[in-house]
Order: structure tokens, then C-alpha cells, then sequence
């Protein structure tokens, strides 16, 4: 467990009555549904950051800073659902740990569920971490993600991995080098790795998709060959998992940097895909560091590169453009 830095309490004291009290109208909101509660973290939180959860479009619960519940001083304090919700987490909380300290970097995600549907939060927090809020298990994130956008007012969310089920490697990848890592030339190469590990994947199930469909010895030996290149084999990728953007701010920043020594205008979508963009900012990261000593631009690709990584370990259970990679994807990073 990290040291509680500006720590916030939850009691009668800190948490206003409209947190800890129901009137009529909010108390109906409970009714036969069950709660589930899960804690996550963010570098640099604000009481304002309060956020709708929604699943294919129907509202599911919140994200809330803990320090949240002891402020009226945000958009939906005054939203019947939003009191529910914050009763129910203070009722828990307070219930287990009465006048427990939280750090003031822990954020909540509360959901609210049928029985028989099962608890959502574990397969909705990856859809998450492209906010840069990330799981919390006893360890407050550390890195400051300043690039990322703000969430939006409503996060939607889509259900697929519980991160629970994630292998090793993977689950460390979330539970740790996300939240913890504060070296950027680490963390681009963490993340590129896992892209990496999708290329594998993306490059066998193409093989056996040739050789299902009876091609010739030299048809394979060919598409060998041709998917062997590894800047053909993120391109097939990002197309594959409809991932083809990088914002204009992230290719001024690849263009000033490589644009004159690479010849390429990084700014012209129609010359330079996005996975060129990362592949070839990646080779220059691995060969010339020197020339990506600036942490600011190191910063702005992190952020697309870790939106990118996010996008894949949530839309390979749910993509119909990625199913030829699905059963090889859970046999190897997904624990029963």
C-alpha cells in the first residue's frame, strides 16, 4: 500500500447529507437492482471530474473522485441518480471503514446491475484507461498522463475483458506499468510490445486462413513473405482493427522530429498512415534516441500509442474485423 497523501475522509463531518441521506425520490432509483463498486486511480484528480457510465447507450453508473462526495460543487450533484449512486458508495464504504482515509488521487466507478446480468465493472474498466484512469489495487497511479483528453460528460463503454482473466504479462501491463511506469521511453515500449504481440497473432491466423482456403505451398510462401514485413503487418492490423487516425497534434509532433530525416510530411494523412506514424517513431525510439530526448513529444505519442493499445485489448473480444485473432488471443492471454 502507497503512503495516503492529502487524504480524504468520509464521514458525517466531510460527506454532505444529500450524500448520506435519501429522499423519497432517489430511495425508488435502488430498488431491485444490485451494486457494484470498484476503485481505480488517477495522477491528478479533481472533485469536479464526475462522469456518467453508459453501455450501449443505457446509463449503467458513474465515475467519481473520491473527494467528489464531499463536495455539492459539480455538474450532477443535484442528479437523483448521481445521489443514489453516491449513497450507495458511502453507505459501503463508511459500512466496512468507518473515517477510513482515501488518497485523494482514488477515483470510483460505481455501477448499478441485475442480479442475474453479474457485476460489470471488470469488464468495462479497460474502456477506461484511455482517460488515464487506471485500476487501483492498494497503489495510486503515478504518471501523469497530461496528453490525454479529458473524459467526456458521458463515457461509453463497451463490456469485454475482465482484466482479472488477463494473463501475467497482461494483467501486469494494467495493474502496473499503466499506472506506475514513469519512464516514457519504458512505457512507449511496453505498450509497442503488446501491439507487437497482436501483430503475432494477426500474421498466424492470416496463415491459417490461407491454408484453410487450400492455397498453394507458393501462394503461402508468398503471403509469408509479404506479411513478414513489419510495417505491412501493423498496417494489416490497424485496419483490421479499424484503428487508421492519429490526430493532427501527434503527427506535427512525428514531423518535426523525423519529417526532414525520414523525407515524409508525417502532417499528410493520405501520405503516411497512422500506423506508419508509430512505426516509424518507434524505429527512430529503438536506433536514435537522441533525436527524442524531448519528453514533450515523447508525451503526445504516448498518449496515441497507448489509445491504441487500449482500443485492441478491448475490441479483441468484441470486433467482428478482429474475430480471426479471438480464439488465439484468449488461448494465450486469457486465464479460465
Amino acid at each position: 500500500m502507497d503512503p495516503v497523501l492529502n487524504p480524504v475522509v468520509l464521514n458525517v463531518d466531510t460527506v454532505p447529507i444529500e450524500y448520506r441521506e435519501l429522499d423519497e425520490r432517489a430511495g425508488r432509483l435502488g430498488v431491485g437492482v444490485e451494486w457494484g463498486i470498484t476503485f481505480l486511480s488517477k495522477y491528478e484528480s479533481d472533485e469536479k471530474d464526475v462522469r456518467r457510465i453508459t453501455l450501449g447507450g443505457t446509463p449503467i453508473g458513474f465515475l467519481l473522485p473520491v473527494i467528489s462526495l464531499t463536495s455539492l460543487e459539480h455538474d450532477l450533484s443535484e442528479d437523483d441518480h448521481f445521489r443514489r449512486s453516491a449513497y450507495q458508495v458511502y453507505a459501503e464504504l463508511t459500512g466496512e471503514a468507518p473515517d477510513k482515509e482515501y488518497d485523494e488521487r482514488v477515483y470510483i466507478l460505481v455501477c448499478w446491475y441485475a442480479a442475474a446480468e453479474g457485476k460489470p465493472n471488470d469488464f468495462i474498466s479497460l474502456s477506461i484507461c484511455k482517460y488515464g484512469i487506471y485500476p487501483f489495487v492498494g497503489k495510486v497511479s503515478l504518471y501523469n498522463c497530461d496528453k490525454k483528453p479529458l473524459p467526456p460528460s458521458n463515457i461509453s463503454v463497451k463490456k469485454t475483458i475482465s482484466i482479472n482473466k488477463l494473463d501475467k504479462f497482461m494483467k501486469r501491463f494494467v495493474y502496473e506499468l499503466l499506472p506506475r511506469e514513469t519512464n516514457r521511453y519504458a512505457r512507449f515500449m511496453f505498450s509497442y510490445q503488446v501491439i507487437e504481440l497482436f501483430m503475432d497473432l494477426l500474421f498466424h491466423s492470416e496463415l491459417d486462413r490461407y491454408r484453410e482456403l487450400g492455397k498453394s505451398i507458393g501462394s503461402i510462401k508468398n503471403r509469408i513473405s509479404d506479411i513478414s514485413n513489419g510495417r505491412r503487418l501493423i498496417g494489416l492490423l490497424f485496419e483490421s482493427a479499424e484503428l487508421n487516425q492519429a490526430p493532427a497534434g501527434v503527427r506535427g509532433v512525428v514531423n518535426d522530429i523525423l519529417g526532414e530525416v525520414n523525407g515524409k510530411d508525417y502532417t499528410d494523412s493520405g501520405q503516411v498512415h497512422a500506423p506508419d506514424v508509430l512505426y516509424d517513431f518507434r524505429n527512430s525510439l529503438v536506433h536514435n534516441y537522441y533525436r527524442l530526448e524531448d519528453e514533450e513529444a515523447l508525451s503526445h505519442v504516448l498518449a496515441e500509442i497507448e489509445d491504441k493499445v487500449i482500443d485492441l485489448l478491448v475490441n479483441a473480444m468484441t470486433m467482428e474485423s478482429l474475430r480471426s485473432v479471438r480464439g488465439d488471443f484468449k488461448s494465450r492471454f486469457i486465464i479460465d
